[in-house]
């Protein structure tokens, strides 16, 4: 008797240990997954950007061919924007004087690009302007003394969303540059919910919002300019992945008995 007691509690630790492996496995599939997703947008996204740098390079080419940047700086503005992402193009001195700018909209931004790129020939990125409502994805190509600007629209620059996506991309500085429509409407809870899932899953994890739905999110970062794409999707519930794993194994315990 006492054998057939160690039979089955020896039995009943193994299928436990692999209920629980079994339930793990799944949840990590499962972030690995939206984690690929995520990595396509970014990828997505480092295309764009180079897109929007080699129109910023036309534009300076066009310059040296011209007589340098001063001598027609509007059209060196306006040669900026050839890309499909870019929204506005500047050109600035290295001291923030505008010459020229397609929108005059983008003025505070682009003089702020320009103070953040400091010498660099080339940078990406985003200056902090949050507390204003101007953040945007900015190029800087300095041309001799003059910056050329880019300003860039960020919905443009990831893959066509489902009209349900919930996507955001965050500036390397923090900074929230965009949110997809759905995710505006599922309220800031859920957008702080994503982002803490990601943080504290180093990368991806799990977040229930106000309707009790959970959703998969995972981060990815593009290369240029170092943006971070959180995207997330409709995932099995926490309760789900325990009865899945459980019920695969609920034969195989009953079995001994």
């Amino acid at each position: 008797m006492a054998l057939v007691f160690v039979f089955v509690a020896a039995f009943a630790a193994a299928t436990t240990a692999q209920i629980l492996s079994h339930r793990a496995n799944a949840a990590r599939t499962i972030i690995a997954q939206q984690a690929s997703a995520a990595g396509l947008m970014a990828e997505r996204v480092n295309t764009n950007l180079a897109v929007a740098m080699g129109a910023s390079a036309g534009a300076a080419e066009l310059a040296r061919a011209h007589g340098g940047v001063a001598a027609d700086a509007q059209a060196v503005a306006a040669a900026a924007t050839q890309a499909g992402p870019v929204v506005a193009g500047a050109v600035l001195t290295r001291q923030g004087q505008i010459e020229a700018i397609t929108d005059e909209a983008y003025s505070a931004l682009a003089q702020a690009a320009v103070r953040n790129a400091g010498s660099a020939g080339v940078w990406a990125g985003a200056p902090d302007m949050a507390e204003r409502g101007e953040g945007a994805p900015v190029i800087v190509r300095h041309a001799g003394e003059r910056a050329i600007v880019s300003v860039l629209d960020p919905a443009q620059l990831l893959p066509d969303l489902g009209g349900d996506a919930r996507v955001l991309i965050n500036a390397a500085n923090g900074a929230q540059l965009y949110v997809s429509p759905a995710l505006q409407s599922a309220g800031a809870g859920t957008q702080q919910q994503m982002q803490t899932a990601v943080r504290e899953g180093g990368g991806g994890g799990f977040a229930t919002d106000g309707f009790g739905q959970t959703w998969a999110a995972a981060s990815a970062t593009a290369q240029i300019g170092e943006f971070r794409i959180v995207a997330a999707a409709p995932a099995p519930s926490s309760l789900t992945l325990w009865l899945e794993a459980l019920m695969r194994f609920a034969l195989m315990t009953a079995a001994p008995f």
